[in-house]
């Protein structure tokens, strides 16, 4: 025989300590599954020391005595069915050891068949993974901390974006009628006329005032004045729905930015806008030098950009009696 070559004998013990000192816990039942089985016929060291149990006190027994008040009885029925199936299971879920101190078990039990085919047996391979399962808890709890965190930073940056729209909007938007204000209009109109002169567009610009609003704030209050205003600003606003801009230049002033828009269209656009408000107490002139078409643009109102005055394509307009 060859040195290296086992005998049958030689095998099983051979078997028995490789079982007997492996790192696991192990344990061998029958195949019995109803109650009072299955029995353990065999436990390993491994299996004394991770549940606190002496060898006698467990052969014989069920290893329902691992089992507590916290062990899951989903896991149990899928454990059950596997067993009755004849087929492999693969589990976690909480064990008692001797004195009722629970701790986290994973289990792999495996049914051992005869060289017949019929089942015999089970062995189950169990390990103690109470401190894996709690750094699990513990990143587990991180990573949703993580997501608590990352949850309220972009809340805060929704606030924050919100509430940089509404400081743009308090800087660039009149309090009173909700039309752009003078600041926007300057920042609008030197971007507007840069691009007019660089594509060679035509830019139009119409300033529109209140005739009389002085005697009607004196003669009905400034109430009553803000709500001219207001309405003198809607129309402006539905005037410039498919084009342009509308602004409040400053008091009883307003301003329509027309780009794209040629001298023709925009004294077609002052007219209709002096003409829509209900009484008519809009003055809006257009301006180039050709007779009937409003007086020339003599003053633009103090910063106005003069630049392209005199270039082709673009008309400046100013309004009636400046």
């Amino acid at each position: 025989m060859h040195p290296l070559t086992l005998t049958e004998e030689g095998s099983l013990s051979l078997l028995r300590l490789a079982v007997e000192q492996a790192f696991d816990a192990i344990i061998i039942t029958d195949a019995q599954i109803d109650r009072p089985g299955p029995h353990i016929l065999y436990a390993n060291s491994a299996f004394l020391r991770m549940t606190g149990y002496e060898e006698r006190e467990v052969i014989g027994q069920t290893p329902r005595l691992l089992q507590g008040p916290e062990t899951s009885q989903e896991l149990l029925r899928r454990l059950r069915h596997c067993l009755k199936e004849g087929l492999p299971f693969h589990g976690e879920g909480v064990n008692y050891r001797k004195g009722g101190r629970p701790y986290q078990a994973e289990w792999r039990i495996t049914p051992i068949h005869t060289g017949c085919g019929a089942l015999a047996y089970y062995m189950a391979t169990l390990r103690d993974v109470t401190e894996r399962k709690r750094m699990e808890g513990q990143i587990g709890s991180q990573i949703a901390r993580i997501h608590e965190y990352s949850r309220q930073l972009e809340a805060q940056k929704a606030d924050l974006e919100q509430a940089n729209a509404r400081l743009q909007a308090l800087a660039t938007t009149d309090g009173l009628t909700g039309l752009r204000n003078h600041r926007d209009f300057h920042e609008s109109l030197e971007g507007e006329t840069r691009r007019a002169l660089t594509g060679g567009n035509a830019l139009s610009l119409i300033l529109l005032d209140v005739d009389h609003f002085k005697q009607y704030n004196d003669s009905f209050g400034h109430p009553a004045g803000d709500e001219v205003l207001k309405g003198v600003a809607g129309l402006l606003k539905a005037h410039t729905r498919l084009g342009g801009k509308a602004f409040r230049y400053g008091g009883e002033e307003f301003a329509l930015l027309l780009p794209q828009v040629c001298v023709e269209a925009a004294d077609a656009s002052a007219v209709s806008a002096a003409g829509r408000h209900p009484g008519g107490p809009l003055a809006a002139a257009g301006g180039d030098d050709q007779p009937g078409r409003g007086e020339p643009a003599r003053r633009l109102p103090r910063g106005l950009p003069a630049a392209g005055r005199g270039r082709p394509g673009l008309v400046l307009l100013q309004r009636r009696g400046a």
